[in-house]
């Protein structure tokens, strides 16, 4: 690669090498590369790594593409995910996606398709050659949470539920970078689309400052469409009047 041209040589560095990307090898950020003003020679030698890739493909029962579909690639860090993803592609119409460009390593590939639960899987690809991955999405359950009131049934309106995905006991990998949380409408209800099936551990919050939680549950497609009710008790009232010495109402 030719650093020749004219101008300030240190502008063009900046300009053209934040960057270095071919296909068929790692992109390589921000090179350490000689000034070429400060330079008896206007050549870089850049060396790059050669790019391995993920070729995925989504199967099972809730994997056509009739609703779109996004998948993300991150480090595996072997229980756990990073918050961000390295990448993210769209999954096109006959349910394929691709990452290009990868080191070796280890990678975890979620896939969220709308209506459907996140699905992961893990990938270990090589220096050079494509990995290919196949992704099992399951039919998504429609799960409804009602909020009452346990002295009347009266609907509870702005109370936080928040889901859990549970296996094995612990917390599922996906539950730090896919934790639904939502709030009960004017009816009591909280509805999360596309559940899957499994344990579950929530909780509640009320407006009036009480949690309730944690609770557990399960949710298969033999309780479609599922939904559970909820009672808190409602917030308690105090009331009183304040007294004189001669035990009279004190106004004011």
């Amino acid at each position: 690669m030719s650093a020749g041209g004219g101008g300030d040589a240190s502008m063009y560095v900046a300009a053209l090498c934040d960057i270095i990307a071919h296909p068929d090898f790692v992109a390589m950020r921000r090179p350490d590369l000689p000034d070429p003003a400060r330079s008896d020679s206007a050549e870089w030698v850049i060396l790059l790594n050669p790019g391995s890739s993920i070729h995925g493909r989504l199967v099972g029962p809730g994997a056509d593409t009739s609703m779109p579909a996004v998948a993300r690639v991150r480090c595996w860090l072997g229980n756990s995910l990073p918050q961000e993803a390295m990448a993210e592609v769209e999954v096109s119409a006959d349910g394929r996606f691709r990452f290009e460009s990868l080191l070796p390593g280890t990678y975890a590939v979620k896939v969220h398709k709308q209506g459907a639960p996140p699905a992961l899987v893990t990938a270990t690809v090589l220096s050079g050659q494509p990995t290919d991955v196949a992704v099992t999405i399951q039919r998504g359950i429609d799960l409804t949470v009602r909020m009452e009131q346990s002295t009347d049934g009266a609907p509870i309106p702005g109370a936080e539920v928040d889901l859990h995905m549970i296996q094995r006991g612990r917390d599922h990998p996906l539950q730090g970078i896919t934790r639904p949380i939502e709030v009960t409408g004017a009816g009591g209800e909280a509805l999360f689309r596309g559940v899957a099936e499994g344990s579950y551990r929530y909780y509640i919050r009320v407006p009036w400052g009480v949690t309730k939680g944690p609770l557990f549950r399960e949710i298969t497609e033999d309780t479609t469409p599922a939904e559970w009710v909820v009672t808190i008790a409602p917030p308690a009232r105090l009331s009183g009047r304040v007294i004189d010495q001669k035990g009279e109402g004190a106004a004011g």
